[in-house]
């Protein structure tokens, strides 16, 4: 699941260089979804789908893409249903999370989906989704 925007901001607070003429990266990985998703996808998905990339770079990669992944984990992610398996196995990022109540709400806002579901579609909650 993605970080909070707090903690992520506290990680690049650390990221420094001493050495002359490095410039110092962070490189980052995650998944669509949690309690970050809004704030990752504004800063890193928008702009590629823009094409206007000029802070961030990103870089879009299904467990698929990586010849060394085991056939059970791909197994795993590849039966899961509804917004879990767009989010998880095809890296969708067309979802819109917000914080509601105590819970994670993640609505689906994919038009691909929206047969039945209205725009938003049902909701799902996530337990446990801290910052």
């Amino acid at each position: 699941m993605t970080l909070s925007s707090r903690k992520h901001q506290d990680i690049t607070t650390c990221c420094r260089m001493s050495k002359p003429n490095w410039r110092p990266r962070i490189y980052s990985t995650t998944n669509p979804g949690g309690v970050g998703h809004a704030w990752y996808r504004q800063k890193f998905i928008v702009p590629i789908q823009r094409g206007d990339e000029r802070e961030t770079r990103f870089i879009p990669a299904r467990v698929t893409d990586n010849r060394f992944t085991n056939a059970e984990y791909v197994k795993v992610l590849s039966s899961l249903t509804g917004w879990q398996k767009r989010a998880w196995f095809d890296g969708d990022w067309p979802l819109q999370a917000r914080r509601e109540h105590d819970g994670l709400f993640v609505h689906d806002l994919c038009a691909a989906h929206r047969e039945g579901g209205g725009l938003g579609g049902p909701r799902r909650q996530l337990g446990g989704l801290g910052e």
